[in-house]
């Protein structure tokens, strides 16, 4: 209300004033830090609505400018999130923070192609600090599971596969799975090419060789030996 007086009286005005509350809001990332696997984090948010997102440093992944993140598409680190809010008196502004951890990507050596009831070693790189458990199926480990290497059997031929979870020390896991085809051993027998008396070939075909044969190979005769069941995993040395 204004009053003015003069010598020749007063007046007044009265004007009405609406005080607003200051805009304000509030972020957050509850679960934070994060293993770089996580696909998604919702934005925890209270307070004024509307505003943009902005993130310092560069590296992590906003998605869509409501505030939600990606860690899985982010660069390991710490970052801080703003949220700006634009008023009549100026932008008003509020931060969260958030930390997004490495997770392991181990890279397992080890043949991927074995005979049957062979012995073999598969490893991933060991790291100070991490934990490693190992499994298989078609075969047994013959070693301690929890080491960076362990050393196998492989007992059934056809598909197995050996996998092994590698933990770091902020606790995000990462695994390695490796196939693997088992084949049988090679079985060669007793042959040669069967003939009749006087050492005419029998057709030529592979025969298993019987003590007592008569003109199995004659001296100074070409025949033609070979092993059964050929395969592409297998090769051949004659001597």
């Amino acid at each position: 209300t204004v009053v003015v007086t003069t010598t020749c009286g007063s007046s007044q005005q009265t004007i009405s004033v609406s005080v607003a509350a200051a805009p304000s809001a509030t972020i957050n990332y509850f679960g934070s830090p994060f293993c770089s696997t996580v696909p998604l984090v919702s934005v925890t948010r209270t307070g004024t609505a509307g505003g943009t997102y902005s993130v310092s440093p560069a590296g992590l992944s906003l998605v869509s400018g409501n505030g939600n993140i990606a860690p899985v598409s982010s660069t390991p680190g710490t970052y801080t999130v703003t949220l700006t809010v634009n008023t009549p008196s100026g932008p008003v502004s509020t931060t969260g923070t958030v930390t997004v951890h490495p997770t392991p990507a181990p890279v397992m050596i080890g043949r991927d192609t074995i005979c049957q009831n062979l012995m073999e070693t598969y490893s991933v790189p060991g790291i100070p600090g991490n934990t490693y458990q190992w499994s298989i199926q078609g075969g047994t480990i013959l070693t301690a599971v929890n080491t960076s290497s362990v050393q196998v059997i492989w007992n059934n031929t056809g598909a197995g596969t050996i996998t092994v979870a590698q933990t770091n020390a902020f606790g995000c896991k990462g695994t390695a799975t490796k196939k693997v085809l088992v084949v049988p051993p090679p079985t060669i027998a007793d042959f040669c090419s069967k003939r009749r008396e006087g050492g005419s070939n029998s057709g030529g075909q592979p025969q298993p060789d019987r003590l007592g044969d008569q003109g199995c190979v004659c001296a100074f005769d070409m025949d033609t030996l070979q092993v059964p069941s050929a395969s592409s995993f297998y090769t051949y040395t004659w001597s």
